[in-house]
């Protein structure tokens, strides 16, 4: 990607661990603490917020002009935004404990993380979409408020669904009247694969992305708010063993098994790999096994034989290396650098895997790196077309 491209971008960022200093952060232009509970805003009076690092440290992070920027609510955390919009007065006193939150704690603004409103949230099971409609046409007004009691000075994002099913209360009619209150949108353009899905599929992808940021388009967002979230993480899904074969032929579009419990909750069968040290690096040789469940590199403890250590730092029987060898790592999300070939993200991700125990073995494996080979050159071949004023075009 040329410099040229580059600088005409925004470039926000979300930490939460693991935080760069300074010499790693030039052209980052706002930067996102995450996460306050969604519930905190609901009561009658200013809550008291402490982020998990003071303000002018996280400011002393960057350089000086970078809007810092506090995220409401995450994956999971709706129920304070569904009570806050459903009639004025709860959208107005909510919106002054998030202004006041805001001056007091020394933010430039607050991003609104509500996934989703309208349904199709984690709670998806336990409380069903049609206990949410309401939400379709009072998620516009809870922005307007929130709009109100910043001020213009302070800023105002969304993260939006990247997943056209979960567009609920995205539509032509509020649309219009979503985005004159806010100053971006930040559409996560991942996770397009979740449990939810019963076959596999890129989580995230070039072509997938476009599509996304059309559906807004096509419903009036302007194009300088828009902001593409970019996943740097790979997934993994759990194929169907009766549907081997055509996963080794061709590995997107193979039955996976069911992937949730019965209240929508996850049953283990599907997962995320980072990329950081503590994921890519070889085990430690000394890891001892483990007697108390728990196992992976924070843990300092290896799972015993015959069980498999889960992302969430615990091993089970049910994880053993039989179904590990069904999963099947869709490579579709690489984050790649300007200075990194098709061959040395295969060798990534190859080496990933053998560091995860998750195996991709025969012509499956073959054929999933050489399919994310093709992948990654047409992401490049992609981003220069984009950098060269042929791809979403400019308002």
């Amino acid at each position: 990607m040329s410099l040229q491209c580059v600088a005409s971008m925004r470039f926000a960022m979300y930490h939460t661990s693991g935080l760069p200093g300074a010499n790693q952060t030039q052209g980052i232009t706002h930067a996102i603490m995450a996460f306050a509970q969604s519930t905190l805003f609901n009561s009658d009076s200013p809550p008291q917020f402490t982020p998990f690092e003071s303000v002018s440290t996280m400011r002393s992070r960057f350089s000086p002009g970078t809007k810092l920027m506090i995220a409401i609510g995450g994956w999971g955390d709706t129920s304070g935004f569904s009570t806050a919009a459903k009639d004025e007065t709860s959208r107005n006193q909510y919106a002054k404990n998030v202004a006041a939150m805001v001056n007091q704690v020394g933010f430039d603004g607050v991003d609104i993380d509500w996934e989703y409103p309208g349904g199709n949230g984690q709670d998806y099971k336990t409380t069903p979409n049609s206990a949410k409609v309401s939400e379709i046409t009072t998620y516009p007004l809870f922005l307007q408020a929130l709009r109100s009691a910043l001020g213009p000075n302070k800023l105002l994002s969304i993260a939006v669904p990247g997943k056209k099913e979960d567009m609920i209360a995205f539509t032509n009619t509020t649309g219009p009247q979503i985005w004159p209150s806010v100053d971006m949108v930040n559409i996560m353009s991942y996770d397009l694969m979740n449990r939810r899905n019963n076959v596999t599929m890129h989580h995230t992808s070039v072509v997938d992305s476009f599509n996304t940021v059309q559906a807004y388009r096509d419903i009036g967002l302007p194009g300088n708010k828009t902001n593409l979230g970019m996943a740097y993480y790979a997934k993994w899904f759990e194929t169907d063993p009766s549907d081997e074969q055509e996963c080794e032929d061709q590995p997107i579009g193979c039955k996976v098994v069911v992937m949730e419990n019965a209240d929508g909750s996850d049953n283990g069968k599907s997962g995320s790999l980072t990329f950081e040290k503590s994921v890519m690096s070889a085990p430690p040789a000394n890891l001892k096994t483990s007697t108390d469940g728990t196992c992976g590199f924070d843990k300092g403890m290896k799972c015993p034989a015959g069980s498999c250590c889960s992302q969430y730092g615990n091993w089970y029987v049910d994880y053993s290396y039989s179904p590990c060898e069904r999963c099947m790592l869709i490579c579709g999300d690489v984050a790649v650098q300007p200075t990194t070939s098709a061959k040395q993200v295969v060798y990534l991700i190859t080496e990933h895997a053998k560091a995860s125990r998750l195996r991709i073995h025969g012509g499956a494996r073959k054929k999933t790196l050489n399919w994310m080979m093709s992948w990654v050159e047409s992401t490049t071949s992609m981003t220069r077309s984009m950098c060269s004023g042929r791809g979403i075009p400019q308002t």
